[in-house]
């Protein structure tokens, strides 16, 4: 978990051998072959419970913008560069993630039934998965490619909203839904309708989130 503090600048009153070893660090996780890295994104994922559900919220929240934003960059790469069987993998292992571990801790690990997408470290994370420039949502494609919903996106945002049950989790989906609602508006509706169909027990605040996700008044 040190590799986002490593890619994101480090203070400039470290000794030699320090920035060495961060330079160093640096170096192995941008050679990474891309099915290495594919498979090692896989399993982190998958395991995640037993893997990052050991260290503390904030830190777990620094992770997940390592992991999926732009200071790495290894969504993105697996989702270019990788074989299209790997981004099925990639896909069903952020289902875990969802399911296993960031359901368990998002909302006070439960306790809370507020919004905590704009207050909580863990839970903003979370809530901005699909919006960290990683082209997760997207199918990838050449720069005059048209832009395409990916279905394995798709399937992974239904099954969110309809195994977990954090606020945050599921808020988290439906800010996904909202981006992609503009280019594949039918299935993200049905999608929608569907989870709030059957969760009577929403909140307001995410029932009326939901209405934003179905219209893509979202940010």
């Amino acid at each position: 978990m040190k590799g986002h503090s490593d890619f994101c600048g480090y203070s400039t009153s470290l000794t030699v051998s320090e920035v060495e070893a961060i330079q160093e660090r640096q170096s192995r996780f941008s050679d990474l072959a891309t099915p290495v890295l594919a498979e090692y994104l896989v399993r982190l994922l998958r395991e995640s419970d037993r893997r990052m559900s050991v260290i503390k919220p904030a830190e777990l929240a620094e992770a997940i913008w390592f992991i999926f934003g732009v200071g790495s960059g290894f969504v993105c790469r697996v989702l270019h560069e990788a074989a299209a069987s790997e981004h099925v993998r990639l896909y069903e292992a952020i289902r875990c993630c969802y399911e296993d571990t960031l359901d368990r801790l998002c909302n006070r690990r439960g306790a809370s039934r507020e919004d905590m997408s704009n207050t909580d470290r863990l839970d903003v994370a979370v809530y901005m998965i699909w919006d960290m420039d990683s082209g997760l949502g997207f199918v990838p494609r050449n720069a005059s490619g048209p832009v395409e919903c990916s279905e394995l996106a798709l399937d992974t945002l239904d099954f969110v909203l309809s195994h977990c049950r954090s606020g945050s989790c599921l808020k988290s989906a439906l800010h996904g839904l909202g981006h992609l609602e503009h280019y594949q508006r039918q299935r993200v509706h049905a999608i929608i309708d569907g989870f709030l169909a059957v969760r009577s027990d929403l909140p307001t605040w995410l029932t009326s989130y939901a209405g934003y996700a179905r219209s893509g008044s979202v940010q």
